[in-house]
């Protein structure tokens, strides 16, 4: 009884660390017990144990200095033994043998040093196994074979070294609490697949800077707990839980969608989280506090219609040049000063308006905005367009002039028809040196296209 004594625990025989075992194997009749479970179905045995059939039995051996576990501890379980705690203890290795307890309900090996779990665990220990508690160890992965714990409900795995949420989890769709604290965790999208996830708790995790939009599928959600984070917003979390779900359901719907509504939340950023859904063709983010668009405002690259009107913008970035595919833009109620030139790449563009802003004049590149029909430049103290051809709202009027003065600027023939004009333009007519009666002249035939 002595020969590994020492390699297992230090201060008690090894009968003595036995003892707990060998009392749970026959102090119900473990032979004949066993005999009759084995021959019961899966489903029989699940219906014994939630009518109270059972006596079941736990064992407890936390705080016992223990190394590994004996091939004895996974011989002389008996079937009704339901719960073994290993908590607090060194236990670097789970032998493949936890097969062997396939009859568990409850698992506890937190506080030791195991660094992997094995394989067996999803592969036998399936059936019944509803608590499993690997909290405070070296683990960074889970078994691919995790997934199948079908009847897992409760997961505490706070105080390892996962960098993500592993997507085996996701598997798990029976989990309804989970534990991840402290894992230096920067990514949780598997989470989105739990849909009966009650509570989850994701504090302690400082890469952590973006909840999942998956989340938001997660309806049976009552408790989540989580440092702050950049998306959502503090606008959004900060309002409570509630708000938060609501928030994530409504861009969940949107991958079904492609159409986003986050107007009127008071938002002071367009989060990256929000950027990241490449697959938007509608976005509405007008009557927030947005005082710019961030960079990777160009990963919206499908958006046809953006509304950012009634916030706080000042200029538009660079990275709108990417929206090719955009037909209808409204930036109208900012405080825009200029638009940037890349504006001409949006040549599927429509509709443009931009009233109620500090815009002095379009950049020329508006030229090659060739399919645009309605504009709105109202209250804004434009030389350029003037007046006559900016408050007339007709958008090929306005492209039109802009390209006569692009022409005028670059020395080529003018073409002033069509372009709503009530008074010959005195910005051209007092350039000196200019063919003024051959460059402004009414021509009738259909304008030249651009290279």
């Amino acid at each position: 009884g002595n020969r590994v004594a020492d390699q297992l625990v230090e201060g008690m025989s090894y009968m003595d660390f036995l003892r707990p075992f060998t009392t749970a194997a026959f102090a119900h009749g473990r032979e004949e017990r066993k005999g009759y479970l084995e021959s019961l179905s899966v489903e029989e045995r699940r219906r014994l144990r939630e009518g109270g059939g059972e006596q079941m039995v736990s064992v407890d051996l936390s705080r016992r200095n223990i190394r590994m576990i004996p091939l004895e501890a996974y011989l002389l379980l008996g079937p009704f033994v339901a719960k073994i705690r290993f908590s607090r203890n060194r236990i670097s290795e789970i032998p493949v043998q936890l097969s062997r307890w396939s009859h568990i309900s409850s698992l506890l090996f937190d506080y030791n040093q195991i660094t992997q779990l094995p394989k067996s665990l999803g592969v036998h220990c399936c059936d019944f196994l509803t608590d499993l508690n690997a909290s405070n160890n070296l683990l960074s992965t889970l078994p691919s074979t995790f997934g199948r714990l079908s009847s897992l409900t409760s997961l505490m795995l706070s105080g390892n070294k996962f960098s993500s949420v592993p997507r085996v989890l996701g598997e798990c769709t029976s989990l309804k609490r989970l534990g991840m604290r402290n894992c230096s965790l920067s990514e949780a999208s598997a989470l989105g697949t739990l849909r009966l996830l009650e509570s989850c708790a994701l504090t302690g995790n400082r890469p952590l800077m973006h909840l999942p939009i998956e989340l938001g599928g997660c309806t049976s959600l009552t408790s989540l707990d989580f440092d702050p984070v950049a998306f959502p917003p503090p606008e959004i979390w900060q309002l409570g839980r509630e708000h938060l779900l609501e928030h994530l359901s409504l861009l969940l719907a949107a991958r079904v969608s492609h159409s986003a509504d986050i107007s009127s939340l008071s938002l002071e950023t367009l989060s990256i989280g929000v950027c990241r859904e490449t697959h938007l063709t509608l976005l509405d983010a007008s009557n927030n506090k947005l005082p710019t668009l961030p960079p990777c405002t160009s990963l919206l690259s499908n958006l046809t219609s953006l509304n950012i009107a009634t916030n706080a913008l000042r200029s538009l970035p660079t990275a709108v040049g990417h929206m090719v595919n955009m037909t209808h833009l409204d930036a109208s109620h900012n405080h825009l000063e200029s638009l940037p030139p890349v504006i001409g790449n949006m040549v599927t563009l429509t509709t443009l308006i931009l009233a109620n802003n500090s815009l002095s004049c379009l950049p020329l590149s508006t030229r090659k905005l060739r399919l645009l029909s309605v504009v709105d430049l109202s209250s804004n103290p434009l030389s350029q367009p003037p007046a006559d051809v900016a408050t007339g709202g007709n958008g090929g009027e306005v492209v039109r002039y802009m390209r006569a003065l692009y022409a005028f600027m670059s020395g080529s023939p003018v073409i002033l028809s069509r372009c709503g004009l009530l008074h010959m333009p005195l910005a051209l007519l007092q350039t000196p040196g200019s063919e003024l009666l051959h460059q402004l002249g009414w021509y009738s035939e259909a304008d030249p296209l651009e290279p």
